[in-house]
């Protein structure tokens, strides 16, 4: 962990990091706070997958960050889902950015997941059919 007033995590030297999301569920969201990245890549070269399928994620501007990713995904029913983070590494001394030589791809800030509700679309009733149901459930509900 890292800090310069706030704690992230640089990824690398792998150029697909993994996190392990430990829920199960129905669906979740998910954002990524995105702290610093290699200079020479567009933040359109950097990539999110879950399950090895790419993201159509939204970028978002940040307050303290470069951006932020956001994207509501499936979480796997019965074990924990991956998502790969797919950000070409590099070594801040080769481009002049001081003396580090680790292989580092993305600074990652806060992550943070919430699930998502499942939302059933209304279906307007017309009256003579709640009529109709309100019989029927009452004729059911009679000993």
């Amino acid at each position: 962990m890292e800090t310069a007033g706030k704690r992230y995590r640089w990824s690398g030297p792998n150029p697909r990091p993994k996190i392990l999301i430990p829920y199960t569920g129905d669906r979740a969201r998910i954002s990524i706070e995105v702290i610093s990245k290699n200079p020479d890549v567009q933040i359109e070269e950097l990539s999110l997958f879950v399950e090895d399928c790419p993201a159509n994620c939204k970028i978002g501007p940040a307050k303290r960050a470069y951006f932020i990713w956001f994207q509501t995904f499936k979480l796997q029913s019965a074990d924990y889902t991956v998502l790969t983070l797919d950000a070409p590494t590099f070594r801040p001394s080769d481009l002049g950015l001081g003396e580090d030589q680790r292989r580092i791809g993305i600074a990652v800030g806060d992550i943070v997941i919430a699930p998502v509700e499942r939302h059933f679309p209304r279906v307007p009733i017309r009256p003579q059919m709640l009529q109709k149901i309100v019989n029927a459930t009452a004729r059911h509900l009679r000993w």
